[in-house]
């Protein structure tokens, strides 16, 4: 039913995106038609246009036939419509119907020779003015009209594909507007979260219970799992599996596609055009798949873009958009080959299609499909994750040569087709725009106290033991406010291969206090970042990594900055070149100003408006999970409001489980970012190692220690003696899943809701999903599913 039901919407939304057919000028133009390929002696012989406009015999015919079958009032916006086909196209004035007033007379008309269809030949001269029988004007008639039925629907159809998007859309903006207003109920927090008592359920309003029950069957059935199985970051041979809500989409969109292409096609033999059925098909189709195709660019180029204005206004990530993004794509490549298929059999037939291909536009055209061909086989999955550069340099140059091949291909259409066309190039301005807009504020700022120009400065370090790239960014911006959920693009402009970027999600964050300047937050730098930052390396707990001194000396920060962290797994490009730089390195350390970050992109989830919170996440995965404990350390921090103390979090209990293959990257990060936390009652870790053989123990004195976090924001308030313990093996991400959700199932409301981020490898995520899939099955209404990812 949802396919139908939104395919009728996006019809009756998109009919009133059409012009109305001029029905008072289908007469005239029927008869004009009808003329238009007979011969009549004298001026204009063998010329469409000047024989019509300008030979005294057609013309008289024509007003004749006009005045025999046309109503009144049609007649004169018919001939208005006649007149200006002889201007733009013939180049000549219409003779005037004035001119004829003698021979329009019932009289004379009665005594003309009467023509049916067929009778005269194209290449018979008729010295004559003529008079179309009926049936031959029917069929003049029928002819014209289901022409204009046909480009109506042509064009109509196109209108209707932004139709069923628009009502997708806003379908899913409605959706982001309940959950804000639902969140910014569940944000009203006392003055201790820990006697915070969950907002009333269901169950304490009676009148919500259906609308509680659809809502969590549609979540449960609908926006959790995955279209079929457990698959959905795994490729399933090599295929990428959305989720059930976007394959619902997706599926949609292929059969509203598939049936828009192959819907009303209006035959009949004895057609002026055409006098044969299959002719008619394949124009109509070619006709068909060619405007549909078009219709599809300004979607491809939308959902491509990072700056998508829907991504907020939905609430949907990126990797959701870019798969409309492919399946809208493959559609439009399918029916450009399709349109291409239909006009080569049209002018193979009529045999002109050595003489057509000669012409720059028809070329065009061709170029047009074997690249957007090209683009679906170099767009593979493979591709991208191989060669992610390459695909991406060829996705670029293949794209705009598309569009510009396009542009040429309909000039012979003087502009008609141009308003599919300038829509992606403004998008991709836009985008582009942004982009820049983005780099400049996230990267130079003017302090003005100091009369200096700011700009970005980075210090990147790697060690064997974590097998990860540490890059701790200076923004040069003063007005950056970095939030969970953010992820930004790193560019190196200044490199051979500066135009790239690449995402990282910010892993954490640091700031020197306006009020308490002298107060050093710490971090794993060099000595070379200039005066106001003072830097070196640091050696960790023992077992842990060390940058590659063993000497801890603090990163200080003038008012004002804020220090991002990435903690970046190398592997090929640009990150494998940044490792081999770092190992290059004297002191393992390099510095940069030349590296520019643009951003921040990503959704923060609300996760202070859940009562517990589970974070997993795997390997350098646990960017996505330290924000979160950073923000939760923050908003569990007392501010004072109107004289009492009060707090901006629900949150009361804080899970991570975190599973890598080094047991350095655990030490390393735990003795850093994570160190404030593990020393707190309401956090709670489980640390696993898959590939260093053995359990260690991180104690809470060497958490102490060496907690390179120590501004006012991250102030331990309750320390707690403890041993972090890192366990061998891999942990029962179900198991936690399923035992953490049925217990706060088991204590009903009093246990209120839980969050369960996942950010990890594709195994892990697959694992995550169908663990609360199972749950939420199970009768658990009270938990929601975050997946950090990158969706190839």
């Amino acid at each position: 039913m949802l396919p139908l039901s939104l395919a009728l919407v996006a019809l009756f939304w998109s009919q009133g995106l059409c012009d109305e057919l001029k029905k008072n000028q289908v007469c005239v133009d029927a008869v004009f038609e009808a003329f238009g390929d007979l011969n009549f002696e004298g001026v204009g012989y063998g010329e469409y246009y000047v024989s019509i406009c300008n030979n005294s015999l057609k013309a008289n015919s024509i007003y004749a036939t006009a005045k025999t079958y046309c109503k009144p009032e049609d007649i004169k916006p018919g001939f208005a419509m006649l007149s200006e086909y002889c201007e733009n196209y013939g180049e000549v004035e219409l003779l005037p119907m004035s001119d004829f007033a003698d021979t329009l007379t019932e009289s004379y008309i009665s005594s003309m020779r009467v023509i049916d269809y067929g009778e005269v030949a194209e290449t018979d001269n008729i010295t004559t003015t003529v008079l179309l029988s009926r049936s031959y004007f029917l069929v003049s008639y029928r002819t014209i009209t289901i022409w204009d039925f046909e480009m109506w629907s042509h064009h109509t159809y196109g209108f209707a594909l932004y139709g069923f998007w628009g009502s997708v859309l806003l379908l899913a903006m409605i959706n982001r507007f309940i959950n804000f207003v639902f969140h910014k109920r569940q944000s009203r927090v006392g003055t201790d979260p820990e006697h915070n008592a969950p907002l009333p359920n269901a169950s304490s309003n009676k009148l919500l219970v259906p609308v509680y029950a659809v809502r969590h069957w549609i979540r449960a059935n609908i926006i959790v799992p995955a279209a079929f199985g457990s698959h959905h970051q795994r490729l399933y041979y090599w295929f990428t599996v959305p989720t059930r809500l976007e394959a619902i989409i997706v599926f949609s969109y292929w059969a509203i596609s598939i049936i828009f292409s192959g819907i009303n096609y209006r035959t009949f033999i004895g057609n002026l055009y055409w006098n044969n059925i299959s002719p008619q098909v394949w124009r109509y189709v070619a006709d068909r798949t060619g405007i549909l195709s078009y219709a599809n660019l300004s979607l491809i180029w939308m959902f491509s873009g990072r700056n998508n204005i829907f991504i907020w206004a939905t609430g949907w990530n990126f990797s959701t958009f870019n798969i409309f993004h492919r399946h809208v794509a493959r559609i439009a490549t399918l029916q450009a080959i399709v349109h291409s298929i239909a006009w080569t059999v049209i002018y193979v037939d009529d045999g002109y299609y050595k003489e057509e291909f000669a012409e720059v536009w028809f070329l065009m055209g061709v170029v047009a499909t074997v690249l957007m061909s090209c683009l679906l086989l170099f767009s593979s999955v493979w591709l991208r994750k191989k060669f992610y550069e390459v695909f991406l340099l060829i996705h670029i140059a293949f794209s705009i040569v598309v569009l510009v091949a396009l542009f040429y291909h309909t000039t012979i259409f003087d502009g008609e087709y141009n308003p599919y066309l300038w829509p992606p190039v403004a998008i991709w301005a836009f985008d582009r725009f942004l982009r820049v807009v983005r780099l400049v504020a996230c990267n130079i700022s003017l302090r003005f106290g100091g009369k200096k120009l700011q700009h970005t400065k980075t210090i990147a370090t790697y060690s064997k033991e974590t097998n990860a790239i540490r890059l701790e960014i200076v923004p040069g911006s003063a007005f950056l406010k970095p939030n969970p959920g953010a992820h930004y693009f790193v560019y190196q402009p200044l490199s051979w291969k500066g135009y790239e970027n690449h995402p990282f999600t910010m892993g954490a964050w640091t700031s020197a206090s306006e009020n308490d300047a002298s107060a050093p937050t710490h971090s794993t730098s060099s000595n070379k970042i200039e005066s106001e930052i003072v830097v070196s390396t640091s050696a960790v707990s023992s077992g842990s990594a060390s940058a590659s001194s063993n000497q801890d000396h603090p990163t200080t920060l003038t008012p004002g900055d804020i220090s991002l962290i990435f903690w970046i797994r190398p592997f090929n490009g640009w990150t494998r070149r940044m490792r081999n730089e770092c190992l290059k390195a004297t002191d393992g350390v390099v510095t940069r100003s030349n590296i520019l970050i643009e951003g921040p992109y990503g959704e923060r989830a609300p996760m202070h408006n859940y009562e517990t919170v589970l974070l997993i996440a795997g390997g350098t995965g646990i960017a996505a999970a330290v924000p979160y404990i950073q923000d939760h350390i923050r908003r569990s921090s007392p501010r004072q409001i109107d004289g009492q103390l009060t707090f901006s979090t629900r949150t009361r209990r804080v899970e991570l489980i975190w599973t890598c293959r080094q047991a350095g990257l655990i030490n390393n990060i735990a003795n850093r970012e994570l160190a404030p936390a593990l020393a707190r009652d309401d956090v709670h870790a489980s640390l696993f190692c898959t590939r260093d053989s053995g359990a260690t123990t991180l104690s809470s004195s060497a958490v102490s220690e060496i907690s390179p976090v120590e501004d006012k924001e991250f102030s331990v308030t309750s320390p707690r003696e403890c041993d972090v313990k890192i366990e061998h093996g891999r942990p029962d991400v179900r198991g936690a899943i399923l035992q953490t959700a049925r217990s706060i199932s088991a204590e009903g409301s009093k246990a209120g809701k839980i969050a369960i981020l996942v950010c990890g490898p594709a195994g892990m995520a697959d694992e995550a999903r169908a663990a609360v899939h199972t749950a939420m099955k199970e009768g658990c209404r009270s938990v929601e599913y975050i997946e950090e990812a990158f969706g190839w």
